[in-house]
């Protein structure tokens, strides 16, 4: 395909000023270019971006966390403190990455899942380290919000990145959709939503 050969080129041509990402097989530059440039008016440093990372085994499918309140990066439990309020706006970013030519039942199926795992409070985390040290975060930042009284003010963003070219999504990743948003509401997370970006979009 064309076009998708034009933005591994330009993935290419993106990761030869970061030595790190370099020499990185293709999947890894994909997502470090994705992250980039669907963060990159956050004010995040790259330090920041690359700290969301959770990809790997036992991810869900979920490749990056970020954690915002009104529109600050929240790293760590203090700036959790410092940074929310009663009026605070808080976002949740949960964002998976692949190279597959088209948005995947499978794929959304992981995300799905993933979201169930972290907030089902009642179950013990599982998955690799970086995974669970994000979603313990949620979980913290969730229960603060909950304790002020403001639950009603997290969005939770849900992003999924492929190389899709057509802007269709069929049925059956519509419910899929729509179970997720049921299961977050079912928790008082209300403000949710599925954003689906393409090749265009990239």
């Amino acid at each position: 395909m064309s076009v998708k050969l034009l933005l591994e080129r330009k993935v290419d041509d993106f990761v030869k000023d970061y030595p790190e990402y370099k020499k990185s097989e293709i999947n890894k530059k994909f997502l470090f270019f994705a992250m980039c440039h669907l963060l990159k008016n956050s004010r995040m440093e790259l330090e920041d971006i690359c700290d969301g990372f959770v990809d790997g085994t036992n991810d869900y499918g979920i490749d990056g966390i970020y954690t915002f309140s009104s529109r600050e990066l929240i790293k760590d439990d203090e700036e959790l403190k410092e940074q929310i309020s009663k009026e605070s706006r808080v976002k949740i970013r949960l964002i998976q990455v692949t190279r597959d030519d088209g948005f995947s039942e499978t794929m959304l199926l992981k995300l799905k899942n993933g979201v169930e795992e972290i907030f089902n409070l009642e179950k013990q985390l599982s998955g690799n380290e970086e995974f669970v040290n994000k979603a313990n975060f949620i979980r913290k930042i969730w229960e603060y919000c909950f304790n002020l009284g403001n639950v009603s003010l997290i969005d939770i963003e849900l992003i999924y990145i492929s190389l899709a070219t057509a802007e269709k999504v069929n049925t059956k990743l519509k419910a899929l959709e729509t179970k997720t948003y049921d299961y977050l509401h079912s928790q008082q997370l209300n403000q949710a939503r599925l954003k689906f970006i393409g090749i265009a979009e990239l």
